[in-house]
């Protein structure tokens, strides 16, 4: 926020926050699916299965809300266009994270899960 010169007060603040939780979603998406997979197939195999099965739709969801939120960017009002930029990137951040981290993270678990025995 400090690079694109966005001003962190209660409403950035209080926004951010609730971006976040949608984005959390994202990753709920990916781990359920790797879930379901998991019971089927080994570990890497699930995890591109989810990936790849859910990918597709959690870029489409993604590309929906951070067109038509941060469209607010254009708003002439500041605070709107903060809360544009700060929900569209914090969405779109989410996304990332949900595809690159999740993953890697199902990953170490799931050898720890075949190493010491079920979590």
């Amino acid at each position: 926020m400090r690079y694109l010169g966005i001003p962190l007060n209660a409403l950035t603040a209080t926004v951010l926050s609730i971006s976040i939780g949608l984005g959390v979603d994202y990753s709920s998406h990916i781990v359920h699916r790797f879930g379901d997979e998991y019971e089927e197939r080994d570990l890497y195999d699930a995890i591109d299965v989810a990936v790849r099965g859910t990918g597709g739709a959690l870029t489409g969801s993604m590309l929906t809300t951070v067109a038509g939120i941060g469209v607010l960017v254009l708003a002439i009002t500041p605070i709107l266009g903060d809360f544009g930029s700060v929900t569209a990137l914090s969405i779109f951040i989410s996304y990332v994270l949900s595809v690159v981290v999740t993953p890697s993270a199902m990953a170490v678990w799931g050898h720890a899960v075949e190493r010491y025995g079920s979590a």
